[in-house]
């Protein structure tokens, strides 16, 4: 599934930077990081470098990262995909039906 101008990372081959992506994720479950991806959307623009090779050589730019890039924007705030704020709107509303 490609979406207009999201762009599909793979996992990086360094095994540091290679386990802080996986905790930023917070899965519980295994992440196979030799096929899972992490898309544009969990990065900011700054952490992209141009691509000067291809500009040269007027062509396509590509999205390279700047070295230790982890993804840092629309990140999960906890392991079970749910965040804090809509566990607790939904204890409230529990609590106001008893």
């Amino acid at each position: 599934m490609k979406d207009k101008g999201v762009i599909y990372h793979v996992f990086p081959v360094c095994s540091n930077l290679n386990k802080l992506w996986i905790s930023k994720c917070k899965r519980q479950d295994h992440i196979n990081v030799k096929y899972a991806g992490i898309c544009s959307d969990h990065f900011r623009s700054s952490d992209y470098m141009d691509d000067m090779k291809n500009y040269i050589l007027d062509l396509n730019q590509k999205k390279i990262f700047k070295p230790d890039v982890v993804p840092s924007v629309n990140l999960p705030l906890q392991a079970n995909g749910e965040d804090v704020s809509s566990r607790s709107e939904k204890k409230r509303k529990r609590s106001i039906l008893q």
